[in-house]
């Protein structure tokens, strides 16, 4: 069984349509299809059904079109299975054309030449037959479903016109781009594409002209001058660059923005391969616990493979999660990295709206890397991200940001404390072989106290370095009366683990801070939902919110369904801050 979406919903076996029921049957559907795989609770699909106004009986009537649907698919290799307050559509997402566009564009980003490119983009954007679910949603239902999916149709079909003007066949596609730009005459990337267009096919004053036009548009409307990369193409026109003729536009800086690679790093061999895995246009959420090395991997990753980013490199630091508690405002990171493209900063649009649209203009069809470091919510994240598939984003946050996972597809990869074969490797790179092997039993004590927590462990080795004294010296201290947090101070904020570890307890609600609070009192090597439930005298579904508020945030790891557990310095930090 076929299942389209990009137009009217059909289901078809064999060729032949399948009755998959009335409208609003054929929406939850739609709804199941696009979150393939994945679970869907029942108040998505009332919400997809009816936005915020359901009716008494809007439970029941899902259950009902779910029953039907059930009984309709039933003997097509899908699988609607119900867990808990929600449902799972299991199917080979091949064999949904809104699945199949989006792994062809991803394919297509990646594509050696641009003859495999274009025939890539060209079946993915064949898939297309109206608008997304459009016998079923409209409006804003329509834009909250499908909104992703309709973006990604306008970047494909931008990505394919660069390539053919790369293969020098400008004239196959003057047509498209008249008719585009004409739809849209604030879309900059189409305007240039036009104006190259033009210029190649003989028409240099009407290529000027439709930068002017569109320059009038942006002052009168916008009080904005068009970015440093259509100006230059202008000026390219004016001068009659040989490099226009030869298939290669002006573009923009390449930054390189990324910070140094840490000195010493190593390990994380798992966590590397899954990144290398990562296809051009995807989106990874990089998560773990405060002080367990999310930006050293990251960073370290992309100076390895910068190659694959040939047109760049941005960094932003948000700092979502700094003991200061002063997160960087999205409007400030964002005329920042406008800045790094070749924006002046006197000219960049008043709003984050006509920001994000700047931006995602500036990096569109380009091969770079985007790395949001240190993030707070997926609100921080969201006007950040390309939207080209030809640009990949790298996300670290001690929040596992769910709602990036849900809404954007983002690719989830959680870190923990290293394993101790790792955590003796980084304290023998930082000290030496020889000093490390000299006094085995003091490096093991010092893992040990340091939880295996990057950042501790390089806060340790850098105390030993500087003292000179006997591993056994700085062991006994770490183990000594006062605990490990004292001389795990590295002298600024950054670097003290005790703040960098409270910052994460300011972050929950009281109930969970008092939760994880009586957890680290106890000599419990887990938590579970019963035991939570005793310490908190609370019924365990009140006590269950906490405990995915804590899991979310980093405080606690689900090492097995409904056992949770930290490592011992944040347990030290429960007793030594929010007992005090």
């Amino acid at each position: 069984m076929e299942f389209k979406l990009l137009g009217p919903v059909r289901a078809l076996s064999g060729g032949t349509a399948v009755d998959v029921g009335p409208r609003k049957q054929r929406l939850v559907l739609a709804v199941l299809l696009l979150e393939a795989g994945r679970l869907v609770d029942s108040t998505g699909l009332i919400r997809a059904c009816w936005l915020d106004e359901p009716p008494p009986t809007a439970h029941r009537v899902i259950h009902a079109h779910l029953s039907r649907l059930r009984t309709a698919l039933t003997g097509h290799d899908v699988a609607l299975t119900r867990h808990g307050a929600g449902y799972v559509l299991e199917i080979d997402r091949s064999l949904v054309d809104a699945h199949r566009f989006r792994d062809l564009i991803r394919r297509a980003a990646v594509a050696g030449t641009d003859s495999e490119r274009v025939a890539l983009l060209e079946r993915a954007l064949g898939l297309w037959h109206g608008q997304p679910l459009e016998d079923v949603a409209a409006g804003e239902t329509r834009q909250r479903l499908c909104g992703g999916l309709t973006e990604a149709r306008t970047t494909a079909m931008q990505d394919r016109w660069d390539a053919l003007l790369r293969l020098g066949r400008h004239r196959s596609i003057l047509d498209e781009l008249v008719t585009a730009a004409g739809e849209d005459p604030g879309q900059q990337r189409v305007t240039g594409q036009l104006m190259l267009a033009l210029y190649r096919a003989g028409r240099a004053a009407e290529a000027l002209e439709t930068y002017r036009a569109y320059r009038r548009r942006l002052v009168d409307d916008y009080a904005i001058e068009p970015s440093g990369e259509l100006r230059a193409l202008e000026t390219a026109i004016l001068r009659g660059a040989p490099g226009l003729d030869a298939g290669h536009p002006p573009t923009g800086p390449t930054p390189n923005q990324l910070p140094p690679a840490v000195p010493g790093f190593t390990g994380r061999a798992d966590a590397l391969a899954v990144l290398d895995e990562v296809p051009a246009g995807a989106t990874v959420v990089l998560s773990g616990p405060a002080g367990v090395g999310k930006t050293a991997l990251a960073v370290n990753w992309a100076h390895r493979v910068r190659d694959r980013f040939p047109d760049g490199r941005l960094y932003v630091n948000l700092r979502g999660f700094d003991p200061d508690g002063h997160p960087v405002r999205v409007a400030e990171a964002m005329r920042d990295v406008l800045h790094a493209l070749g924006d002046p900063h006197d000219r960049s649009p008043s709003t984050l709206n006509a920001q994000t649209g700047r931006y995602r203009s500036l990096i569109a069809g380009r091969k770079m890397l985007v790395l949001l470091d240190n993030a707070r919510d997926a609100a921080q994240v969201r006007p950040l991200l390309p939207a080209t598939p030809t640009a990949t984003t790298l996300v670290t946050s001690r929040d596992r940001l769910t709602s990036l996972l849900a809404v954007e597809d983002a690719c989830p990869l959680a870190l923990d404390v290293l394993p101790p074969g790792e955590a003796r490797s980084l304290l023998s790179r930082r000290l030496g072989a020889r000093r490390t092997l000299a006094e085995p039993a003091a490096v093991a004590t010092i893992v040990e106290a340091c939880a295996r927590l990057p950042l501790a462990l390089s806060v340790a080795a850098a105390r030993a370095r500087a003292s000179g004294f006997p591993l056994a010296t700085l062991a006994a201290e770490l183990t000594g009366p006062r605990g490990p947090l004292d001389a795990l101070d590295g002298g600024d904020p950054s670097s003290d683990v005790r703040a960098v570890l409270a910052s994460s307890l300011t972050l929950v609600s009281g109930a969970a801070a008092r939760l994880f609070q009586l957890f680290g009192a106890t000599a419990w090597p887990e938590l579970t939902v019963a035991a939570a439930a005793s310490l908190m005298d609370l019924p365990s579904d009140r006590v269950r919110p906490l405990l995915t508020e804590l899991t979310r945030t980093g405080l606690l790891s689900e090492h097995a369904p409904g056992r949770f557990t930290c490592h011992a310095l944040l347990r030290r930090v429960t007793q030594d801050v929010l007992l005090r």
